[in-house]
């Protein structure tokens, strides 16, 4: 198992890819953080993971809140002693051509998928920067950050700045 013993905070955990995710990663033996803004997905997620032999808890956690992921980073530490890696998975479409987009739309997008991506990546870098602690960072991106897409002016935009914030991360 090539994730034995390593622990895993997966945003978005709830379903899609941050499920499939959660769900491969427990296979290969990580211990995982299921993180979802929606409390039953996360929970179901965890019990699919315990039903198969893993090991992983649920936390409903709104991406936007930074408190909240400082909150989740604490526990999980707590609990499991550290993290190893960081899935930002979660993220959200709100598709409108742009003369019809809402403000509300705008900034549902970019806050959940951005902002979120911030809030998650500052809670644990307190973390992986101590001494031996190390860590690693996956920051779920598209092709709408390159191509576009139409309907999508804010998910592209989205996209794209969190390819530009994970470079002057890394």
């Amino acid at each position: 198992m090539r994730l034995q013993d390593k622990i895993a905070l997966i945003t978005g955990a709830g379903r899609g890819i941050g499920r499939e995710t959660a769900l491969l990663f427990a296979a290969e033996g990580a211990r995982v953080a299921v993180l979802d803004m929606d409390a039953d997905p996360a929970f179901a997620v965890v019990e699919e993971i315990q039903d198969g032999g893993g090991q992983a808890i649920a936390f409903a956690c709104d991406v936007r809140d930074s408190h909240a992921c400082r909150k989740v980073v604490e526990q999980v530490i707590a609990q499991w002693g550290r993290i190893h890696i960081l899935i930002n998975n979660a993220g959200l479409t709100r598709d409108a051509v742009i003369h019809r987009m809402t403000e509300t739309q705008w900034e549902m997008v970019m806050d959940i998928n951005v902002k979120g991506c911030f809030n998650t990546c500052q809670a644990v870098a307190l973390y992986f920067r101590q001494p031996n602690s190390g860590g690693a960072i996956v920051n779920v991106s598209s092709v709408s950050a390159q191509r576009g897409n139409p309907g999508q002016t804010n998910y592209a935009a989205a996209k794209a700045a969190v390819i530009g914030f994970t470079r002057s991360l890394a």
